[in-house]
């Protein structure tokens, strides 16, 4: 009697990351953050590309308004400092980052419907009314920068630290490749300012949706500083002193720089 072979289908299991010994919450938390970052590549891939520049244009902007436009986000910035300390002060992070990531990203909405808030004939209005908002949205990104980063170090343990990143990178950039290829899709297909305002409706939903993950998050406690009644300068000049630190920091600003 001929035995019958049994044969067993194994569905593929992918992990991205190691997950021994990660309780539930964090492993959600990781994830939401993987999620996240997809819908935040859609949002940074139109923000920042041609779809944006194209859009100015369309709207009127000459050289002058190009460049105080691109100038705004880089200035807004620096606004990471205060954040930073309002953050150390405050030790509200979550509230920080979801206050002001929505605020930051639903912007982008009201910026890509403003050829249909602002008639034609008020073109010098809406390039204020851009400058204004985009000036709204990247005041916001300060805050969510500093939080964001100082959630990711609590929330990723050390020992997979460099695999996770990795993985969550490599999830970003097919999400980018993938939003490029439609957006020029779209952009070759669409006349006037409608291509122009699908998309950058569709980058503020999905920015938005990139925060709104973090209201899932379990967000683990900030440590308390040992020093609660130090001030702003106090605060920094800590930061000046190590010299560790500032030498990563000269290596960046070169590396921006050139």
């Amino acid at each position: 009697m001929n035995a019958k072979r049994r044969f067993h289908v194994r569905k593929p299991h992918i992990r991205l990351y190691d997950t021994t010994g990660l309780s539930q919450d964090v492993q959600t938390g990781l994830n939401l953050a993987i999620l996240a970052v997809t819908f935040c590549m859609v949002f940074t891939n139109v923000t920042t590309g041609a779809a944006w520049t194209g859009y100015q244009r369309k709207l009127g902007a000459d050289a002058l308004a190009l460049g105080i436009i691109s100038a705004i986000p880089v200035a807004a910035s620096t606004l990471q400092i205060v954040a930073s300390y309002i953050l150390e002060k405050w030790q509200k992070r979550r509230a920080l980052f979801l206050v002001f990531g929505l605020i930051s990203r639903l912007s982008w909405v009201v910026i890509g419907l403003i050829p249909l808030l602002i008639p034609l004939s008020h073109e010098h209005l809406r390039i204020v009314a851009l400058m204004v908002l985009l000036a709204v949205s990247a005041a916001g990104g300060a805050f969510i920068n500093v939080s964001f980063y100082s959630l990711m170090g609590d929330l990723v343990p050390l020992r997979i630290r460099g695999r996770y990143f990795s993985a969550r990178q490599a999830v970003s950039l097919l999400a980018g490749i993938l939003t490029g290829l439609f957006v020029s899709w779209l952009m070759d297909r669409a006349e006037g300012f409608t291509g122009y305002i699908i998309v950058l409706v569709v980058a503020g939903v999905f920015g938005t949706l990139d925060i709104c993950c973090f209201f899932k998050v379990n967000w683990p406690a900030m440590p308390a500083r040992e020093r609660k009644g130090e001030g702003f300068f106090a605060m920094l000049r800590a930061v000046l002193r190590d010299k560790g630190y500032m030498k990563i920091v000269g290596y960046f600003t070169a590396w921006m720089f050139s």
